[in-house]
């Protein structure tokens, strides 16, 4: 039981997931994320299913995986954003902050989103 309680609450390694982009790869323009507002993007021709916002002028991601059911909140080109600061997964309503991924409403309250690693290199929200 205790194991199952941990599973829960435990956070997959984004580099373990299917279609994981490598180190480096594009995940979009900056100038995408000119208005701070939450983006659903599908990294190269896999199926791998991120939200990608600039917070405080950094680029900032999350794996788009809702910890509830494991299933892709959004699709790709859809808009992320709840309400200020908070990402709903289109499936069943839960609503996640945008700072932390931590779901405030829904049936994951606690558990968090996988957060990506990303970082802005010559105008390009890259992995890493």
């Amino acid at each position: 039981m205790l194991r199952a309680l941990l599973a829960r609450f435990t956070r997959p390694d984004w580099r373990k997931l299917k279609g994981a982009p490598a180190l480096g790869t594009k995940v979009c323009a900056l100038t995408e994320l000119a208005d701070e507002r939450p983006k659903y993007v599908k990294i190269g021709s896999s199926e791998f299913l991120c939200f990608v916002t600039l917070r405080k002028g950094q680029p900032r991601a999350f794996v788009a995986d809702c910890p509830h059911r494991h299933r892709p909140m959004g699709t790709a080109g859809m808009p992320a954003l709840y309400g200020d600061g908070e990402i709903a997964c289109h499936h069943h309503g839960a609503l996640f902050s945008v700072d932390s991924g931590v779901c405030t409403r829904g049936p994951c309250k606690g558990q968090r989103l996988c957060p990506l690693p990303v970082r802005s290199i010559e105008g390009f929200v890259v992995v890493g």
